[in-house]
């Protein structure tokens, strides 16, 4: 097998068997998403290198197929087994963080998402919202339109 096959072999999207843990190869990284598909949900990313038949993460993971299954083997969390649960073709785009000019929508798409509170204030000069999220950040919108973010 070459190093090319053998590489992409590692590129779909695996989760661990709490389904807790997904994690994605992708363009020499793997992403690491916690807590998938809830409102706390961490993200994390590494570049890998194959090394043999491993992958090796920057942060000392290292990654390898046995039976079907995903190994992580990390010193400090000890050896973690995964499953495919889809393939490269469906591993969704990195969201952005959010930016000066995003609309509302983009900003619940963003990977600060949807916020804990809303404070409305509406004058004859518009609407102004501030977004408040965990560990004091905030989003500050006029018009529906992101003027300032505080993190």
């Amino acid at each position: 097998m070459t190093q090319a096959s053998l590489y992409n072999s590692f590129q779909d999207i695996w989760e661990d068997e709490s389904g807790y843990e997904k994690l994605t190869f992708k363009n020499g990284e793997v992403t690491k998403v916690l807590s998938f598909n809830s409102q706390d949900e961490s993200t994390y990313t590494w570049p890998v290198i194959l090394i043999g038949t491993e992958l090796h993460a920057d942060n000392g993971t290292i990654y390898y197929l046995k039976n079907d299954k995903l190994i992580s083997k990390d010193e400090s969390l000890g050896v973690n087994t995964f499953t495919k649960i889809g393939y490269y073709e469906d591993i969704p785009p990195e969201k952005l963080a959010p930016q000066i000019g995003m609309s509302e929508q983009e900003v619940i798409y963003s990977k600060w998402g949807l916020p804990k509170h809303i404070n409305k204030n509406t004058t004859t000069y518009g609407v102004n919202e501030q977004w408040v999220y965990d560990q004091y950040k905030y989003i500050y919108f006029e018009n529906g339109v992101v003027t300032a973010i505080q993190d």
